[in-house]
This record gives C-alpha cells, structure tokens and sequence, in this order.
C-alpha cells in the first residue's frame, strides 16, 4: 500500500493466508498483475482474489527445477485471456500434452499424465493435468499423490479442492495411507 506496488507474484498458499487473515479489506492495493507458481489454487481462494484485487486475473506460471517454465498465463498481456485456475498455454516454441498410460493423448478435460517433447521424446513432468477444449492446461496433482483406494483413481488436489470450500477449513493436505481391504484410502490433515 505505501509503496503502490504493482506487480505480485507468490504462491497460492500466500493468498490463501491472505484470504484467511481477514485483514486484506483493511489496504488499498495497486496491483496490475498477480500470479502464483508452485502449487495449484483453489476455487475459494481465486474467488477472494477477484473480489480483492478489482478482477486482476491470478495467473499461473508452470514448470519444474529439472524443465524450467513451460506453461504460463502471460500476466498483464492485454491480449491473451486468462481462464482462472488453468496453467495456462505453452511457452511458445514448446509441445506438451496430457497422456494416458499407453502414450496417447487424452480427449479434452480427461486426466492424464502432463508430458514435455523434448530431444526428440516425451518426457514426463511426474504431474497430472488436463487440458480443456480451448487448449488451456489444468493441474491435477502429482503422479506420485494419485490415491487408489478399491481400484478408483483419486487425485489428492481434487480432494484437497473440495475439502477447502468448507467454510471452517484454511489449511488441508490429503495423503494415501495403506488400507488391507481397500489399497489406500484418504488421510485428510486440516
């Protein structure tokens, strides 16, 4: 607020302790972009970033230590349409594409697993995503956070996302734990 900044980038958790914090109401804020990176964000939490920031998109960079950014949502281009949630496009010069286990690429709005060309090959990133129609990417978890619990393929995420719209949870991480009967089953720490 002193300093009229313009430009914020964080991770999600950083707006969710915003939104949790109840104080943002108490600044004014100058921000012409916003974006986050690092892990995905939730429904609630982009809702009370569009009501605190005057419609100010929160867009997603996307990429890996071992890969570098790959998917981004081009924060403050006038030009480019911001679908709230996604990872956004490839970085131009880049193919990916969402797989299923045998190598083929999913129908629109189907889970797989996000791989990059590159060398010559698929390479994977070890992340589940989706891509809608329009070609904007979507997170869907680790590879390695996928729960199976009696033979359903479970993205923790997802969990993690509706669990969050519960009025009375701020925080929540789910895990897999060993079930005899069923494989896994959903461990919720909220």
């Amino acid at each position: 607020q002193d300093y009229k900044i313009t430009n914020m980038s964080a991770a999600a958790t950083h707006y969710r302790m915003m939104k949790n914090s109840g104080k943002a109401k108490d600044f004014k804020f100058f921000f012409k972009k916003l974006s986050y990176t690092g892990e995905p964000i939730d429904p609630a939490t982009l809702e009370f970033i569009d009501q605190t920031f005057n419609h100010i998109p929160a867009c997603s960079m996307y990429g890996t230590t071992e890969i570098g950014v790959v998917l981004v949502n081009y924060p403050g281009a006038p030009d480019y349409v911001v679908k709230p949630g996604s990872l956004g496009k490839p970085v131009p010069g880049l193919k990916l594409q969402v797989q299923n286990p045998d190598g083929a690429p999913t129908p629109p709005d189907v889970v797989g697993e996000l791989m990059l060309w590159r060398r010559d090959k698929w390479e994977t990133t070890k992340d589940l995503a989706k891509i809608d129609t329009d070609g904007y990417f979507y997170h869907a978890g680790r590879a390695d956070d996928v729960i199976i619990s009696a033979g359903w393929t479970m993205s923790a995420v997802e969990i993690e996302n509706t669990l969050l719209k519960h009025p009375n949870v701020k925080e929540v991480g789910v895990i897999g734990v060993p079930d005899e009967t069923r494989g896994q089953v959903v461990k919720a720490f909220i």
